[in-house]
């Protein structure tokens, strides 16, 4: 995200929440992998935002979800965006 804003600066466009809004984060662990259809583990791992990431990019939607209290739980505290 900051190297993403860091180029919108260079060119002249906005860089405040609206900015934030226009963006998309899709975050995966690279070397953490989940079955796909066939059982394989060949599909990275989503990584949703923990509870920090999840405050501080509270406009940007989360392809992988997010974590809105701690310890991350995925029945009582997790949002699929």
């Amino acid at each position: 995200m900051n190297q993403l804003l860091h180029e919108r600066t260079k060119l002249g466009l906005p860089t405040d929440t609206r900015a934030m809004a226009q963006m998309h984060a899709s975050v995966y662990f690279p070397f953490m992998k989940e079955p796909n259809a066939l059982g394989v583990k060949v599909v990275p791992k989503r990584a949703p935002f923990c509870v920090n990431c999840s405050h501080l990019l509270h406009d940007v939607p989360s392809g992988s979800g997010r974590f809105l209290g701690h310890p991350p739980d995925i029945n009582t505290n997790y949002i699929p965006w």
